[in-house]
């Protein structure tokens, strides 16, 4: 953006040492420099409600970051958190505003509700990290959808229960500290959504 502060209205030369200056040129400098003043304020304005900042959090409101090189980024992480179907009738939301990666300690039986997805013609992934609330009992999620579509997770073939006839999204856990890992994700808004099984991680 190219700053509309102009100076070429402002005579630098003025008032003239030795001569019968007249008011009206004091007026003239003053009113540019006014403008001018309220120009700056403008700009700065949106400099500080539009810039990124080091200092704080930034919303890039949905534009588009291109030809960017990053070195030693983040994304966010959510979790561990414990789930409780009993409190909210057998459900449980995945907010994918919460994060790119989400841990779930099940107390029980679910369902997981996918939400928030972005836009469609936008790639997004969550990976879940699933635990049980005690060594040796048997937590399962026993359905994965999307609140808005109620569209079902397409498997992958080594999903547990892949083979299945019909294939169905169930899976079980049964450990406090070795997670079972699922990667999730759309390209349309949650139209389709996408679920790779990624196994169960364990301490060597």
């Amino acid at each position: 953006m190219t700053s509309e502060i102009d100076t070429i209205g402002l005579n630098q030369n003025y008032p003239v040492a030795g001569e019968d200056n007249d008011s009206q040129g004091f007026r003239d400098n003053f009113t540019n420099i006014k403008t001018n003043l309220d120009t700056a304020k403008s700009e700065i304005t949106d400099l500080q409600n539009n810039v990124i900042r080091s200092d704080g959090d930034n919303d890039f409101n949905g534009v588009e970051v291109s030809n960017a090189n990053f070195i030693r980024t983040t994304k966010a992480s959510y979790g561990q958190i414990n789930v409780d179907g009993a409190t909210t009738g057998g459900t449980w939301n995945i907010d994918f505003e919460n994060g790119h990666s989400q841990a779930f300690v099940l107390e029980t039986d679910i369902q997981f509700i996918f939400v928030n997805w972005p836009d469609s013609d936008k790639y997004a992934e969550i990976l879940v990290h699933l635990y049980s609330d005690q060594n040796g009992t048997t937590r399962t999620v026993t359905n994965w959808t999307d609140t808005g579509t109620g569209a079902q997770v397409k498997i992958d073939s080594n999903w547990p229960n892949a083979g299945s006839t019909p294939p169905n999204a169930e899976v079980s856990t049964d450990d406090q500290t070795d997670p079972v890992v699922i990667k999730f994700w759309t390209y349309d808004g949650g139209d389709e959504i996408f679920g790779q099984y990624l196994g169960k991680f364990t301490s060597v």
